[in-house]
């Protein structure tokens, strides 16, 4: 238990960090830059996640997998694509749907995200088997 809890403070960390640059490179390239913000939030999730991938592999998930490091990579970039289908679709439906300013889309819709990154790649890299 003292373990997971550890570990949830190292993802909460990381989270956090790269979180903060997501949303930062969204509201510069939204408000500064005048791109779309759905095509901004594609762009600032995708550097976050870079830097997250880099910081996760080294502080929070061990991986007692027994898979290449491509195939690790692989796998954790396609858990997060996942993770940015359901970003996007959330923020788009919250924004262009119910009116909601895109930045508290984008707080719900990286919440929901959050959970989901943190359970999958959980599992993968550290109870996973051969199979994905």
């Amino acid at each position: 238990m003292e373990r997971i809890l550890k570990q949830i403070i190292h993802f909460s960390i990381v989270g956090g960090l790269t979180t903060g640059l997501d949303f930062i490179l969204l509201a510069l390239l939204t408000e500064i830059v005048k791109i779309p913000y759905y095509i901004s939030n594609i762009f600032s999730f995708s550097v976050s996640l870079i830097i997250n991938y880099l910081l996760s592999i080294h502080y929070v998930f061990l991986q007692k997998n027994n898979h290449s490091k491509i195939k690790n990579i692989f796998s954790f970039f396609g858990l997060s694509i996942i993770g940015l289908i359901i970003n996007q679709i959330i923020l788009v439906l919250l924004t262009q749907r119910l009116g909601v300013f895109y930045v508290f889309s984008k707080v719900i819709s990286t919440g929901i995200v959050m959970m989901w990154n943190f359970i999958s790649k959980k599992i993968y890299f550290e109870y996973g088997n051969n199979e994905l």
